[in-house]
Parts: structure tokens; sequence; C-alpha cells
């Protein structure tokens, strides 16, 4: 599970929106926001893009997208 409040706040931080995020991730906003409010999974791979898109460290990954 993603933790949302932090996901949301290293979006802010960043500049990003769900559209310009998903752009990068080429799949839709709405697709996004979804994975985002756990209601899809976010796979290893979007979760990467997202981090690498955030400048999220290695600790800060763990926080954000490896939730129980």
């Amino acid at each position: 599970m993603i933790n949302t409040k932090k996901f949301k706040g290293k979006m802010v931080e960043k500049g990003h929106t769900y559209k310009s995020l998903a752009t990068k991730m080429k799949i839709t906003g709405y697709t996004l926001g979804q994975k985002v409010s756990n209601k899809k999974k976010m796979t290893l791979e979007e979760a990467n893009i997202c981090a690498e898109e955030l400048g999220v460290s290695d600790l800060e990954f763990k926080d954000i997208f490896l939730q129980n």
C-alpha cells in the first residue's frame, strides 16, 4: 500500500500533478489517482518511475511505497 499523505506531499514539493506524473508513467491521471488511493495496485516499475520523478531516497521509498 502507498502512504497517500507522504506521496501527495512529495508531489506538491516537486511541483507535480497527477497528470504530469502519470504522463511519465504512460498512464492517465485518473489511473494514478486510483493507485495512490490504493484502489488499484501500483507495480514496482511504476513506483520506481514515481520515485525517480519525485527525487525519493531509498529510505523515503520504503516509507512511501512499502506500507502495510
